[in-house]
């Protein structure tokens, strides 16, 4: 974890915007040691911990990606998306080419996050669509705007 965020964060409630969302049967955060707001979430601390520790390579693309994972509300990772390392996916299959893209099948390891029990955070292997866009080095801003604008009339933000 980053040094800073655990500097940042301050085991005070007084200034805690989620201190009303706190409870104790929703475990304890590791990282600020408060109540969690939901299941093994902490709303103070796990959307940032969301966007640390990888990149697509292209700035645009992780804005937008870390844009849905800072307004995450829960560990559950069915509202907001993720980057997804190649060494995460396994069983990859061809499956089409159309004109801007191929699309595989594949498996990615421990894609789907959910909670057993009370606060018992799990993975299990999901299958997943992938699209290799062509010449993807030279993603547009224009066109990743649309895809914000897609993803907001989606009620994904």
């Amino acid at each position: 974890m980053d040094k800073n965020l655990k500097n940042n964060i301050s085991t005070n409630t007084k200034n805690d915007e989620d201190s009303d969302k706190r409870r104790e049967e929703y475990g304890k955060c590791p990282t600020c040691n408060r109540y969690n707001t939901s299941n093994s979430w902490c709303q103070s601390c796990d959307p940032q911990l969301l966007t640390e520790g990888w990149t697509s390579g292209n700035e645009t693309l992780d804005k937008l990606i870390k844009s849905t994972q800072l307004k995450a509300k829960e560990y559950y990772n069915v509202n907001y998306l993720e980057w997804i390392p190649y060494n995460d996916l396994t069983n990859i299959e061809w499956i089409g080419e159309g004109g801007f893209a191929t699309v595989f099948k594949a498996t990615w390891k421990n894609g789907v996050k959910y909670i057993v029990g009370r606060n018992e955070r799990c993975a299990k292997d999901r299958v997943v669509a992938i699209k290799r866009l062509h010449k993807s080095q030279n993603i547009s801003d224009e066109f990743l705007n649309e895809v914000i604008i897609l993803l907001s009339l989606s009620n994904f933000f």
